[in-house]
């Protein structure tokens, strides 16, 4: 009993691993392209500011 319980449990994650982690989506004919290509959420801006002379 206790084989078959580890095996059973040892089965089971196996299956839960296997998982595929890419996403898939349905075609859509009347999709439109993003605005942006950019990932706005990962990006790093630098933004220096020159003072008007006078």
């Amino acid at each position: 009993m206790r084989v078959f319980l580890i095996f059973a449990l040892g089965l089971i994650s196996l299956f839960a691993s296997s998982q595929m982690k890419n996403k898939t989506f349905q075609y859509d004919a009347g999709a439109t392209p993003r605005d942006h290509s950019l990932d706005f959420e990962r990006m790093r801006l630098y933004v220096e500011f020159v003072p008007e002379e006078g």
